[in-house]
């Protein structure tokens, strides 16, 4: 086990009594568990833990919690030691609200906080709402997502899809067996955390744009052309791991009258073969040696790998 007294010094709380429970809980931090829920007693001093955890890890903590009141007196607090705090908090026409304000069409609010400043600190308070409905909040996130999040309180693991990588704990008082299941639940603790993100956007963003995470390119009606199409799918799995190309259409999307339409993506929309080779056929190539089920949908019905006659035979 740890000893913690020197961050209590750091905090100014030499004096406190570090309980053991909350040791416990910052052992499993210092530890590298990822996923923790503490439920202690009211007036058990829950907040030492989070105030501890940014002089132990890396990166920043943030903690999201409903009532202004209490962020703001432990603000106050905190600036009496050397870690650098920030409210995330939610200002509309020069008034800062608290999250009780909050209405749910509200989703282009501004922080009273800058990002630069949030960039550059140990602990983050925030609203629920602030996290997605302050432009500040969402930059934090690096996502472009809008939604009021205190009538979807139950939603709050979307936040493990823009950090994957952050430890997630879970404090509070006098839940029953039932409500702890529930924040388990809510939390998706002891699941695979979501990666997945989906982003719309126009063929401009299929020239050029260089992402290492993408790993599906989603087509909601063909290109003009098989040039652009590869350019827009080649978007998709430039990390070298397995990527996949979707593509809808109907036959209006390719008929004779549609401005500028090429035929070779008719071509490719009306092929029943192997849609790789045809794809590449266009540009003077052929296709090398892979496994069929990891090449087209086609290819895929016609695999005959061991891999495959197995799942024919359980199927």
């Amino acid at each position: 086990m740890a000893d913690y007294k020197s961050y209590l010094r750091v905090l100014n709380k030499e004096s406190f009594n570090l309980k053991e429970k909350k040791k416990e809980i910052l052992d499993m931090l210092q530890k590298g568990k990822k996923e923790i829920i503490g439920i202690l007693p009211t007036g058990y001093g829950k907040s030492l833990i989070y105030e501890i955890a940014p002089l132990m890890l890396s990166g920043t903590v943030i903690v999201i919690s409903p009532l202004t009141s209490i962020q703001v007196e432990q603000y106050q607090r905190l600036r009496e030691t050397p870690l650098k705090t920030c409210i995330l908090n939610v200002k509309v026409t020069g008034r800062i609200i608290t999250g009780l304000d909050i209405e749910d069409e509200m989703v282009d609010m501004q922080s009273s906080t800058p990002i630069e400043e949030m960039y550059n600190t140990n602990l983050i308070f925030a609203h629920p709402e602030a996290i997605f409905n302050t432009v500040e909040g969402r930059k934090l996130l690096d996502c472009d997502r809008g939604k009021s999040f205190r009538t979807a309180f139950k939603h709050i693991h979307d936040i493990a899809a823009f950090l994957p990588d952050a430890v997630r704990l879970g404090l509070s008082a006098t839940v029953s067996l039932q409500e702890e299941k529930d924040i388990v639940k809510a939390l998706d603790l002891g699941k695979k955390v979501p990666r997945i993100r989906l982003v719309f956007c126009t063929s401009v963003i299929g020239m050029g744009f260089n992402s290492p995470s993408i790993d599906c390119v989603i087509h909601t009606k063909p290109p003009r052309n098989l040039s652009d199409f590869v350019q827009e799918i080649g978007r998709a799995g430039r990390d070298g791991r397995p990527a996949r190309s979707i593509l809808f259409y109907c036959k209006r999307d390719i008929s004779n009258n549609v401005p500028e339409i090429k035929n070779d993506i008719v071509q490719y929309c009306n092929d029943d073969t192997c849609l790789r080779s045809c794809m590449l056929s266009q540009f003077g190539f052929e296709k090398g040696d892979m496994i069929d089920h990891e090449c087209c949908m086609y290819c895929k019905e016609s695999c005959t790998c061991i891999e495959c006659e197995i799942l024919r035979i359980e199927l």
